[in-house]
């Protein structure tokens, strides 16, 4: 379970419309879970609350690098 794991789910989720029409069926969060495995990725809860916070922190390193003096 990685943050690589999600992100290839959601970029096979953006490509195939029949992903698509299969995640617009889950009703729960533990049925997207399931149909992730079934399409071979590993994915988990944990998962999508530990991206919110990699985010987060990726924004702020990006925002607070400072330029080399030229």
């Amino acid at each position: 379970m990685t943050r690589e794991g999600l992100s290839n789910f959601l970029y096979a989720a953006e490509r195939s419309s029949s992903l698509r029409r299969e995640i617009r069926k889950c009703n729960k969060i533990e049925d997207l879970f399931i149909l992730a495995k079934d399409y071979g990725f590993s994915v988990c809860l944990k998962d999508i609350e530990e991206d919110a916070t990699s985010t987060e922190i990726d924004s702020w390193f990006r925002l607070s690098k400072i330029s080399p003096i030229k």
